[in-house]
């Protein structure tokens, strides 16, 4: 029985990567009918992610947004609304192939922190604030990574996150973005 328990002690501390991934990635979504009504929406997210064993990790991120929309019939008509977003993440991170494979996908649920503001913009210089949500919300996602050198590879996913909780001012929502970004293995 104690050797079994000493291989068991052995497999778990032998499976322990200690491994960081620092990540960086963009999302970029630019939709146009004319100068007068389109939409524009971009966010860069920073990630720092511990792995305590070869395939599952605890990530710390950090996203900031930014929105735009316009709508009317001409420049004078024009109803801007401005946005702007930050998330605070907290993850764990489970992948389905080694640090040393070439692909590796991956999934991960967990909770952010968000502050979303939007403001009506009528004259590019008095902004109304409009509407806000504050709070924490769970999140999840899913994605890929190809490993480009042995510490380098490319990342794309797909996360999403609910309106946040206890939030009786909107109905509950589901927002999503896609990803694609570097990280670096240290």
């Amino acid at each position: 029985m104690k050797s079994i328990v000493l291989l068991f002690i052995f497999w778990s501390v032998s499976l322990q990567a200690g491994v960081a991934e620092l990540g960086l990635s963009t999302s970029y979504h630019n939709s146009k009918i004319d100068d007068n009504n389109f939409s524009v929406r971009q966010s860069v997210t920073a990630s720092l992610a511990y792995y305590f064993w070869e395939m599952s990790a605890l990530e710390i991120s950090y996203t900031s947004g930014h929105y735009e929309s316009s709508t009317g019939i001409d420049a004078s008509s024009a109803v801007v609304i401005l946005g702007t977003s930050e998330f605070v993440g907290m993850d764990f991170v489970i992948s389905f192939a080694g640090r040393k494979d070439s692909f590796q996908p991956f999934v991960k649920i967990g909770a952010i922190y968000m502050d979303k503001e939007y403001f009506l913009d009528p004259d590019d210089n008095i902004k109304q604030r409009i509407d806000y949500q504050i709070g924490v919300a769970p999140s999840a996602g899913l994605g890929f990574r190809i490993r480009m050198t042995q510490a380098f590879s490319v990342k794309f996913s797909v996360d999403t996150w609910s309106t946040p909780i206890g939030d009786d001012r909107h109905p509950t929502n589901y927002d999503y973005a896609a990803r694609a970004g570097i990280s670096w293995l240290f």
